[in-house]
C-alpha cells in the first residue's frame, strides 16, 4: 500500500480487506484485487469541465465507484463520498483488526446494519487480550502498541487518520523492536500524517 500511495499520481486500491491479502511462499504479502483501483491523475481527466480543466481538488482522492461492502469501508464512503488514500488506510485498519482476532471486522452480525455504529464512531469489539486467539498475544508486550495503530487507521475524520510512510515505520517498530524485547512508545497522536516520508525496506 505505501508503493500505490507512493506513485505520481498515487493509486487509490478502493477495495482493501482481509480477503484480498494473499500469503505467497516465505510470508510474502501481495495485495490482490485492483478491479476498482484508479489514480489521482485518471479521476482528474474524470472531473474535468467544460473548458479542460479538471474540477477537483487535487487531494488524494478518487470518484466513485467504491466497493459496497460496508465492513471496510471508511465512515465518508459510507456517506457517499469520494475515495482517498485516507479510505484505503481506514480499510487497512480493519485488516489489522483481522490479523488480531481471525474475525471479519462486525463478524457474528447482518453487514449493514453495522452502517450505523460506524457513523457514530464505534468500531468492532476488540476481545480481552486472554481472548485473543493467538495463545502469546496475553504476553505481547507490543499489544498496546499495535492497538494504538489500529485506533489511529480507522480514525472518524480521514485528516487524523496516519499515512502509509507513518504506518509502515510504525509496524516495523512493533514487530521488530517489541519482538525483540523493547518497549514501544508509539501512541496515537505520534501516528498523526507527518510530511516526513520514510521507507522502510
Amino acid at each position: 500500500m505505501l508503493y500505490l500511495h507512493s506513485r505520481s499520481p498515487p493509486i487509490i486500491h478502493k477495495d482493501l480487506k482481509g480477503p484480498n491479502v494473499l500469503v505467497a511462499d516465505g510470508w510474502h504479502v501481495k495485495v490482490a484485487d485492483f478491479n476498482l483501483s484508479k489514480t489521482l491523475e485518471e479521476n482528474l481527466a474524470g472531473q474535468a469541465g467544460p473548458g479542460g480543466t479538471a474540477s477537483g481538488s487535487g487531494d488524494d482522492t478518487t470518484s466513485q465507484p467504491v466497493a459496497s461492502n460496508p465492513r471496510w469501508l471508511a465512515p465518508e464512503l459510507i456517506l457517499g463520498g469520494r475515495a482517498t488514500t485516507a479510505s484505503d488506510v481506514y480499510a487497512f485498519g480493519c485488516v489489522l483488526y483481522e490479523m488480531l482476532t481471525w474475525q471479519l471486522p462486525w463478524q457474528g452480525e447482518s453487514q449493514y446494519p453495522n452502517v450505523g455504529q460506524v457513523l457514530a464512531g464505534k468500531r468492532p469489539p476488540v476481545p480481552p487480550a486472554a481472548q485473543l486467539p493467538s495463545p502469546a498475544a496475553g504476553a505481547w508486550t507490543g499489544l498496546p502498541a499495535y492497538l494504538a495503530l489500529m485506533e489511529a487507521c480507522w480514525a472518524q475524520e480521514p485528516g487524523q487518520r496516519p499515512r502509509f510512510t507513518d504506518i509502515v515505520p510504525s509496524l516495523w517498530w512493533v514487530s521488530v523492536w517489541q519482538l525483540s524485547g523493547h518497549h514501544c512508545l508509539a501512541s496515537p497522536a505520534a501516528l498523526r500524517p507527518s510530511s516526513q516520508v520514510i521507507l522502510v525496506g
